[in-house]
């Protein structure tokens, strides 16, 4: 929610999150993380509430179409190589009311400048 607020694009990168996520969680709760907290996490995330929508999934790249006479593929840019998982669009509305007032920590920070390098990342 929090990078969606700062304008960060609707694809939010896996490790991005999953480093990001570390300044959120209490000092007991990191310490009773398991080793697949991340697969469990992004499992849980992706199940659909009350028989709706979920609150993310991951995200898919569709096949890249050239118009006729464009450069031959493999010229163009390249589309980032972990798309990660976008935020379900009701909670990124609700995020956007109640978060706008906080600063993310510090680990969103880090976060942010590690892995959220190419330019298409902080194009809403």
């Amino acid at each position: 929610m929090d990078a969606r607020c700062l304008g960060v694009g609707f694809h939010l990168p896996e490790s991005f999150l999953t480093d990001a996520v570390t300044g959120y969680l209490s000092d007991a709760d990191y310490k009773d993380l398991g080793d697949d907290w991340a697969e469990a996490a992004f499992g849980e995330l992706a199940q659909r509430v009350h028989g709706k929508q979920s609150p993310s999934r991951r995200a898919a790249a569709r096949p890249r179409r050239s118009p006729p006479g464009t450069p031959p593929p493999g010229t163009a840019p390249e589309l980032p190589a972990e798309l990660g998982f976008r935020l379900a669009d009701y909670l990124d509305q609700h995020g956007r009311t109640i978060r706008r007032q906080f600063c993310p920590p510090s680990s969103f920070w880090h976060a942010a400048y590690t892995h959220l390098t190419h330019p298409d990342d902080l194009w809403p």
